[in-house]
């Protein structure tokens, strides 16, 4: 199978447990309260540095730059598949988890909005942190060797 096409079934398969964490964890926190938003943050973020991890793993260039460009684009474009219906959903109430509506301006539910651009955007800002530091401390323990 082609490294592009394990990626990509990666990043769709590494989202739908994402959304599917969050969501269970909203459920939980809509249900019983409070006692569950710090556990939703920790498994979010570990679930982002799993998905950071694997996706170092399975490299589809052996170009640095461009395998991150590539990686990046398909993690985005997976995210927005699943983060623009899910949001839709949420917003017209057709979500599995209920939200609680207001008069004239309710934010219940801007948590998955949120979520979407963390899921997304946050992932990438992650990626992009640890490559550019792996980056620098590999020229660092190169330039050491060259002394």
């Amino acid at each position: 199978m082609k490294r592009s096409v394990r990626f990509i079934l990666f990043s769709v398969l590494s989202i739908v447990v994402c959304w599917t964490i969050f969501t269970v964890l909203d459920y939980f926190y809509d249900m019983y309260g409070d006692m569950l938003t710090i556990v939703g943050a920790v498994m979010t973020v570990i679930a982002a540095v799993v998905c950071l991890i694997a996706g170092k793993r399975l490299e589809i260039s052996e170009h640095p730059v461009k395998n991150i460009v590539l990686q990046l684009v398909i993690w985005n474009i997976c995210g927005a598949v699943f983060g623009v219906p899910i949001c839709g959903l949420v917003n017209n109430d057709r979500w599995i988890v209920h939200q609680q509506q207001g008069d004239y301006m309710s934010l219940n539910g801007i948590e998955y909005i949120l979520f979407a651009f963390v899921i997304t955007l946050g992932f990438s800002v992650i990626v992009i942190l640890c490559r550019l530091a792996g980056y620098v401390f590999r020229l660092a323990s190169q330039n050491k060797q060259n002394l």
